[in-house]
């Protein structure tokens, strides 16, 4: 065999191993691309799995009773620091994290007079997460040194501290109050302090309650105002109109009496510190003259 027909030979030896070479590669391609999806498939079932696996392990941790409570988060408080709500939990230090019944958590937390509702939840971290709704208090009612928070139903319910709460409308009262009983006269009196700006009128320096059997229901003490300002128990809001028009129509004269009477329709009743006694009343009806008149209530 000539050179040149060896050499014609091993080139086509060569040809023919890279062509079988390359159908090699190729065929490894195709497979490898069939699998992808299988694989894909396979990767998200055991993604899946171990998370499944890993939440029934916290879950498991916290039944069994793996490990004791770490931490108790707090969440709502405002009013409350995160130490006084968690004192009020009732978890006591060390206990196992599987031991601790969040529905007696939360009823322990509603004992709390501040606290309007609670929850509270085991998490697999150690965590005790207590979730809570404050009372909101619209006024203080003050009994003698005592002083007591009132909710938007009348109802008294935690004692103030000295300081605590000073800013609240302050409501006077001779009885100590029963606690969470609710009152409609104190939601009344309160507003008030409230409603005499929207009228024009100074913020009350003290609204005070008599006594259940006292005719005088509620009465008022204004800055700039020697006169003591009577509404009884009804038609508050109507008896602060007419004040607003009285004051605004007849001021000085009203300024020299020691009580002004609203008790009465459509009238005011100014005493003197005389005639507060029991004799002779001076009745503006409408800003106008002096005239008998029947208490209303």
């Amino acid at each position: 065999m000539t050179d040149q027909g060896r050499l014609e030979r091993d080139a086509r030896a060569r040809r023919t191993r890279a062509t079988s070479h390359l159908s090699r590669l190729r065929e490894r391609g195709r497979a490898q691309r069939d699998l992808r999806p299988l694989r894909r498939r396979v990767a998200a079932v055991a993604l899946a799995a171990g998370a499944l696996l890993g939440s029934c392990a916290g879950e498991l941790w916290v039944r069994v009773g793996g490990g004791h409570v770490e931490s108790i988060a707090v969440r709502g408080a405002h009013r409350l620091s995160p130490r006084e709500v968690a004192a009020a939990t009732g978890i006591p230090r060390g206990a196992k994290l599987a031991d601790v019944d969040t529905g007696a958590v939360a009823e322990s937390l509603a004992h709390n007079a501040w606290i309007e509702s609670a929850k509270a939840k085991r998490l697999p971290s150690g965590r005790v997460l207590v979730t809570v709704v404050e009372r909101e208090p619209v006024a203080q009612l003050a009994v003698g040194p005592r002083r007591f928070a009132i909710d938007a139903q009348g109802a008294a319910f935690a004692e103030l501290r000295d300081g605590e709460e000073s800013a609240l409308p302050r409501v006077l009262a001779e009885k100590t109050p029963e606690r969470g009983a609710p009152d409609p006269l104190r939601v009344e009196a309160a507003r008030l302090a409230t409603r005499l700006p929207e009228l024009g009128l100074a913020a009350p320096e003290e609204v005070k309650i008599a006594a259940p059997d006292d005719p005088l229901g509620v009465t008022l003490r204004l800055p700039g105002l020697e006169p003591v300002v009577v509404l009884g128990r009804e038609s508050l809001d109507s008896r602060l109109r007419d004040l607003a028009k009285l004051l605004e129509l007849r001021r000085d004269e009203a300024s020299r009496a020691a009580e002004i009477d609203l008790r009465f329709a459509d009238q005011a009743v100014l005493r003197s510190a005389a005639t507060r006694e029991g004799s002779r009343d001076a009745a503006v009806r409408g800003g106008g003259t002096p005239s008998t008149a029947r208490s209303a209530g």
